[in-house]
C-alpha cells in the first residue's frame, strides 16, 4: 500500500519508477491486491496484465511510460515486449 501511495504522490511529477531489463519504466497508475507472494520483485504476466509482487501482495500496473516512449496502458506495452518468466524488478 505504501508503494501505491508513492505512485499517487509522485504523479504528475517526478513519477515513481522501476528498472526492468536495464530500462527505466515510470508508473502513472497502479492498484494493489493483497495476496501471498513467493518472491518479492518478481514480474507476473497475465494475458492482459503485468503485476509486480511485493511484501504484502501484488501491484497491478495499469498505465506506464517506458524510457524513450510515450505514456501507454499496460495492454499496449505487453503487445510490444517479450515476456520472460522469472523477470525481476531492478535487474
Amino acid at each position: 500500500i505504501n508503494i501505491i501511495n508513492k505512485i499517487r504522490a509522485f504523479n504528475p511529477w517526478p513519477k515513481a519508477n522501476f528498472i526492468l531489463n536495464g530500462l527505466e519504466i515510470k508508473v502513472l497508475e497502479a492498484s494493489f491486491e493483497e495476496k501471498k507472494v513467493e518472491q518479492i520483485g518478481k514480474v507476473i504476466f497475465g494475458k492482459k496484465e503485468m503485476n509486480i509482487s511485493c511484501k504484502d501482495g501484488i501491484i497491478k500496473l495499469e498505465r506506464i511510460k517506458p524510457f524513450g516512449k510515450k505514456e501507454m496502458d499496460i495492454v499496449s506495452y505487453l503487445n510490444g515486449i517479450k515476456k520472460e518468466e522469472g523477470m525481476i524488478v531492478g535487474k
